[in-house]
């Protein structure tokens, strides 16, 4: 970076820039402190957001909720983080129960890769991205076509299917016992 050039600030819906006022306040050695760490948590986030993402305050009043009922209904407008929450809990899941077994339902196939299955991968933890596929580990995802069949399998031996609705309505439920069910948008 040149001298005297101001540095690139990443944006970040949480992490908010000092005011003015608070970097005049700082010093020059301490706002630049400040900034370096701020800018190291975003990376981090970025990079493994299962580890060092942000989670709002209402997605933990989410959870308490799906520990006391069976369904939970999350309504709200578009972006509003629906899917984003559901898809850390389907990884959560994943993650902290072994040998668990979720489905994430959504309106197409092609849906499901765009939406849910990048959102998921999004979530997965860095150690389960880069670990190797064997006998018990299958997490082979693409950006174009997501996971391989539609399904993975983690390092913990916890299975998660991606299925739609216009698929055959018979058997894509049936006769499993499912730990979690992610069923996004137009639910039939």
């Amino acid at each position: 970076m040149k001298e005297g050039t101001a540095p690139v600030l990443s944006q970040h819906p949480v992490l908010a820039l000092p005011t003015r006022r608070q970097a005049e306040e700082m010093g020059e050695k301490e706002l630049k402190e400040l900034l370096d760490k701020r800018e190291l948590l975003i990376r981090n986030e970025r990079e493994d957001p299962y580890h060092h993402g942000f989670e709002p305050k209402h997605w933990e009043q989410a959870d308490a909720l799906r520990e006391e009922c069976s369904e939970l209904v999350l309504l709200g407008g578009n972006r509003s983080g629906k899917s984003s929450y559901a898809a850390l809990a389907v990884v959560k899941t994943l993650v902290e129960h072994e040998d668990s077994n979720v489905i994430c339902m959504h309106t197409t196939a092609s849906t499901s890769v765009e939406q849910q299955q990048a959102l998921v991968w999004h979530y997965l933890p860095k150690e389960w991205k880069t670990a190797k596929k064997s006998r018990t580990t299958n997490l082979t995802y693409s950006v174009k076509n997501g996971f391989t069949e539609g399904s993975l399998v983690g390092p913990n031996g916890s299975k998660c299917f991606f299925r739609n609705y216009s698929q055959k309505a018979e058997g894509i439920m049936e006769g499993s016992e499912w730990d979690l069910a992610w069923c996004d948008e137009m639910v039939g």
